[in-house]
């Protein structure tokens, strides 16, 4: 298996090393740590940049290895092409948070979610310190096989952490009822009785996994009950599923999934069935 790293010299990406390593270590991996530097920049600028690039970056790596091996790169070209086309080689692409960009992000695309939209390997956004193994996982799950593919991802690297499905249960005009009254309680029952004969179908269909809980389906919209169970039990990873083609747009690739990215509550692994 190979771990490919993306860096870009920052203490975000610095963090996403560091979980590489860790990742890398406890599974035997093969780390390959590279920085692109932009290809329109002239030969007097990127000369000096990329010498000091590689200077830094492995003196970083050495501090970090405690033993392991790992190659290291600094290339010349477009960023996201250069990553996807050293992507493609990898089982897991490791990438630093996105700096956000309040006013930017509302007018276009971040650079993780080109990434995770023209790319079928699975993608980790770090964002935490890597202080060890992780130890809970929250699987959001819509029943396709994409979260299915994201939960089996997850297990495939982090054989030993509690995974808990969670799947959130929209359930419709509910802003033209009262909360309280007998028509939204009989709505929500008979949405909770659907939902729970499907998610019983697809558990029967997953592998064992001792250390899977059983679907926790809660009400709300998918983006606040993933964060609120964040929060509630001290995960320290989302596994979701992106859909859509592999270069489909943007709209595609999952609201859930690109919300998540520009906003993550924790590390972030994105994958495809």
């Amino acid at each position: 298996m190979k771990i490919l790293a993306a860096t870009d010299l920052s203490e975000r990406s610095d963090r996403a090393l560091a979980r590489a390593f860790q990742l890398a270590g406890a599974s035997g991996a093969r780390l390959s740590v590279v920085h692109v530097l932009d290809e329109d920049l002239p030969d007097a600028v990127a000369d000096p940049m990329q010498a000091s690039t590689v200077e830094t970056q492995t003196r970083l790596c050495d501090a970090l290895a405690d033993g392991q091996e790992c190659d290291f790169a600094c290339l010349r070209g477009d960023p996201v092409e250069t990553l996807l086309r050293e992507a493609d080689t990898a089982d897991l692409l490791v990438m630093g948070a996105h700096r956000p960009r309040k006013f930017l992000d509302m007018l276009r695309e971040t650079t993780m979610s080109r990434i995770v939209r023209h790319t079928r390997t699975p993608v980790l956004l770090v964002t935490g310190e890597a202080d060890g193994a992780y130890s809970r996982i929250l699987a959001a799950t819509d029943f396709s096989p994409a979260s299915v593919a994201a939960m089996r991802t997850a297990r495939r690297w982090v054989p030993g952490a509690r995974i808990t499905p969670v799947h959130a249960l929209e359930i419709p005009y509910t802003g033209h009822l009262s909360r309280n009254s007998d028509t939204m309680a009989t709505l929500e029952a008979a949405f909770r009785k659907d939902v729970a004969a499907e998610a019983d179908a697809w558990e029967e269909a997953l592998d064992p996994d001792p250390a899977r809980d059983g679907v926790e389906v809660v009400t709300g919209s998918p983006l606040r009950v993933i964060n609120e169970a964040v929060q509630r039990d001290g995960a320290d990873l989302v596994a979701v599923g992106a859909h859509g083609r592999v270069g489909g747009g943007p709209a595609l690739l999952g609201s859930l999934a690109t919300d998540l990215i520009r906003t993550p509550p924790c590390d972030v692994l994105v994958a495809r069935p």
